[in-house]
């Protein structure tokens, strides 16, 4: 008979506990941050991140975020089966272009912030 912490042993399940605390996760962080720029107005952004203990948070969410989108380019090729010439391309290809996309449009985003 297995027990709830058995199922941590496996690294299978471990990994979608993961990506399901994660979301859970984003979504508790997003509401925080939307209630703290609705009532600041102006200096919102700068109150946001005035404390070491507000930049560790966003730190560790980033972090929870990088494992949720993660773990959602790892599904797609199981979601998304792409034929061609009556084979169907190998799931390690879909997942890395999709992930090299990522990280593109990332790394647009951030040189456009800056």
């Amino acid at each position: 008979m297995k027990t709830r912490v058995g199922y941590f042993r496996n690294a299978r399940y471990t990994f979608k506990f993961l990506r399901e605390i994660s979301s859970f996760i984003l979504a508790i962080y997003a509401i925080y941050v939307l209630f703290k720029l609705l009532s600041y107005n102006d200096k919102s952004y700068t109150i946001l991140f005035s404390s070491p203990l507000q930049i560790a948070i966003a730190i560790i969410v980033m972090i929870f975020a990088l494992i949720h989108s993660i773990s959602w380019f790892y599904l797609m090729p199981k979601i998304i089966r792409i034929k061609i010439n009556k084979k169907y391309l190998d799931s390690r290809i879909v997942f890395a272009s999709s992930l090299m996309v990522f990280v593109i449009i990332s790394i647009i985003l951030i040189i456009a912030l800056i």
